[in-house]
Formats: C-alpha cells, sequence, structure tokens
C-alpha cells in the first residue's frame, strides 16, 4: 500500500519528511531510523517505509509539497518540522552537503 493525501495523518507527513530528507544521500543509517522511530513510533515508521520504497522521487515530493501545505500553514509549524529534519540528519556528527542541500529544499517544499 502506498501513502494516499486523503488518508495521511500529521504523523504519516513527518515520517515521510523524515525517512526522504535522510535518505537523499541514498544511506538511511541505523542511528537516522532510531532517531526518527524514537519521534513518530515503529509502526508508523513502517509502514511508511514500506510505501517510501515503492514510491518514485516525484510521488513522493508532490505528496510531501501537499502534506506541507496541509500541515504547515504557519511559520512555527514549518519550523518545528525544519528543526526535526536538521537534528535527524545530522544525528551521525558529521554535516553533508547533499543533506544540507536537502533542508533548503524542503523548506522551499513545505
Amino acid at each position: 500500500m502506498v501513502l494516499k493525501f486523503d488518508e495521511c495523518s500529521y504523523n504519516d507527513f513527518l515520517t515521510l519528511l523524515y525517512i526522504y530528507s535522510a535518505s537523499v544521500d541514498l544511506d538511511l543509517s541505523d542511528d537516522e531510523k532510531k532517531i526518527i522511530i524514537k519521534k513518530v513510533g515503529l509502526e508508523c515508521f513502517d509502514k511508511t517505509l514500506s510505501s517510501f520504497k515503492k514510491m518514485k522521487d516525484l510521488e513522493v515530493t508532490d505528496l510531501l509539497y501537499k502534506l506541507g501545505h496541509k500541515f504547515c500553514s504557519t511559520e512555527e509549524q514549518k519550523q518545528l518540522a525544519i528543526n526535526d529534519m536538521n537534528e535527524i540528519i545530522h544525528i551521525n556528527g558529521r554535516k553533508n552537503r547533499t543533506e544540507e542541500d536537502m533542508l533548503l529544499f524542503i523548506n522551499k517544499l513545505i
């Protein structure tokens, strides 16, 4: 099953956002998985990761765009999501140019 806009909760949105951001460097590390699971729960993580693997990049970004406008209607809501993404992608303590670019992209996307 693939995530559908009408059926997505805020938690689904955050999970997809975190997985997409953390996997942009093609390496969803164990540390990144652990922190995402800590934030959203194992069940939501597993469901969303399964959907993510079935989706094309364009489908993911389109869904994130729509859900971002649905769930992050204020600058404060958007900043909370960005702050969490920043924590997740920097969990390993190193900066990665691809992930830094992803933060900028997501900031504009949602």
